[in-house]
């Protein structure tokens, strides 16, 4: 029987629905059934996880729901990691007596998650939500209007890279290598532990404190650590010699000439 006679039947068979994460190179798979299911040629295994119903509306904004699910990689990555590498989700039905017939009930990204009770809820839309984009999205600022390392930025991670052998103390981060760079370099950058990575929220000396500590440390640790930029003028000119990539407008007027005339 075809999925479409499956579903219209009085009696239905059992069926899973199937749930694929993947955030760059990395891919996971999960069924909400308590056992394996070969689809597609992947193996889903078995996963406390389930879903809640579409919600959309006749404006065409985006569709959404909500998975809930146990703490697992591609859901805990966003507990404490800066950046958040995106992580999309495309979810499958299936009946389990013939699954080469299925059907594809949702394909978006993950927004959001909230933590209860060990259990992970994860708020995700369609793709569609990126027509509430505003444009142009350059805003006429006095800042930068880049992200340091992004395609406008032109810098590269690799040349700011900073490895170094650390110790960990509560949030901090002590090593002598830190201490080689002016205080305030690494605030706000981020901090790199194989694959989990840090905000910084200060840099003094030897010190780096990171908003989160990370989940597992061993003293010492190989750590990758990267500057932070404010995105003002001066830290893109002195700091990056980057002034020709800066898209800002420094000399915008703090206050609207409009309103507060010119004096």
């Amino acid at each position: 029987m075809t999925y479409s006679s499956n579903i219209q039947a009085v009696q239905q068979p059992v069926f899973t629905e199937l749930y694929l994460f993947e955030s760059g190179d990395d891919s996971y798979r999960y069924n909400s059934l308590d056992k394996p299911v070969n689809f597609l040629g992947e193996y889903y295994e078995p996963g406390l996880i389930k879903r809640s119903g579409l919600s959309y509306d006749k404006t065409f904004s985006a569709i959404s729901l909500t998975i809930s699910a146990r703490m697992s990689d591609p859901l805990q990555a966003y507990i404490a990691n800066f950046p958040i590498k995106p992580v999309r989700i495309t979810i499958y039905r299936a009946f389990l007596e013939d699954l080469t017939d299925y059907i594809t009930l949702f394909k978006g990204i993950i927004k959001k998650i909230t933590i209860k009770d060990k259990m992970i809820s994860a708020n995700c839309e369609t793709l569609s939500g990126i027509f509430r984009k505003k444009l142009p999205c350059i805003l006429y600022q006095g800042y930068c209007n880049n992200n340091l390392f992004d395609d406008t930025c032109a810098l590269t991670e690799a040349t700011y890279k900073v490895t170094a052998s650390a110790t960990e103390s509560g949030n901090d981060l002590n090593s002598a290598t830190f201490g080689g760079y002016a205080d305030g370099y690494f605030t706000g950058g981020y901090v790199e532990l194989d694959d989990d990575i840090r905000l910084i929220t200060n840099h003094i000396g030897d010190d780096i404190t990171l908003q989160i500590p990370f989940s597992s440390f061993s003293s010492p640790s190989s750590v990758d650590a990267y500057p932070g930029c404010d995105k003002a003028p001066d830290t893109c000119k002195n700091k990056f010699s980057n002034f020709n990539n800066f898209v800002g407008f420094p000399y915008v007027p703090s206050k609207n000439p409009c309103l507060y005339g010119i004096r």
